[in-house]
């Protein structure tokens, strides 16, 4: 069992379930393929939640030198390589089983994600409205939900049980607008898709113990996204 030496208040932990309930909520109600403002607004008001749920455990992680920058900065780096690494070898294993959703281009196999094909989109339409709420608003909220409110609870009890929850939460929240829209087999790719990422991220937060690494690491992974779709 790990423990973090940084833990949220009670009502920390009871606001951000009942926002993630509400996220849960509104994936189902409002599907994928907003315009860019739309967009922006709502990871702004995701960022916003989590600023004001959220403001003591952040700013006690800001306040307490538990870890160095240089060991945050190595750690969120790592998790930016491996986290890589890990869609490379997902993406080759993914072919083999479901080989007709992918196209194979000069580096690999390739898988059509919808969730990049959407931010391209939004990118054209409002590139500094998504590139802000891509590599900030939406870095930031989801660490602080996911690997904060999540992992962070749930590890102190069973490490086994903080990491599947976590991480599936995280891999189910972004195909939520996809159920009805596209075939089972082309949700279920796009879910396995996000699971390494999770699972990676959580271990940099318990490698630092602290919530920067992954929040930092996040940022830098959407940050060479964008840079990639241009």
């Amino acid at each position: 069992m790990h423990l973090l030496y940084i833990r949220m208040t009670r009502k920390e932990i009871y606001l951000g379930l009942g926002w993630l309930a509400v996220l849960l909520l509104s994936g189902f109600l409002f599907p994928a393929g907003s315009g860019a403002v739309s967009a922006f607004l709502f990871q702004g008001a995701h960022f916003l939640a989590a600023m004001v749920i959220f403001h003591r455990f952040l700013r006690s992680s800001l306040e307490v030198p538990l870890t160095p920058f240089s060991r945050i900065l190595k750690s969120a780096l790592l998790g930016l390589i491996l986290a890589q690494l890990a869609n490379l070898l997902t993406n080759d294993l993914l072919y083999y089983f479901f080989p007709k959703y992918f196209g194979y281009g000069e580096t690999g196999p390739y898988f059509v994600n919808i969730s990049k094909e959407l931010t391209k989109a939004l990118l054209e339409e409002q590139f500094f409205l998504t590139a802000v709420g891509i590599t900030l608003f939406v870095p930031i909220a989801e660490e602080l939900f996911h690997r904060g409110l999540v992992f962070g609870n749930l590890v102190q009890k069973n490490t086994v049980l903080a990491y599947t929850v976590s991480v599936l939460l995280y891999a189910f929240l972004p195909i939520i607008p996809l159920l009805g829209h596209y075939s089972p087999d082309y949700i279920v790719i796009s879910f396995i898709q996000y699971l390494p990422i999770g699972i990676l991220f959580s271990w940099i937060y318990t490698r630092t113990e602290t919530i920067l690494t992954p929040i930092l690491a996040h940022i830098l992974m959407n940050g060479v996204s964008i840079f990639t779709m241009r």
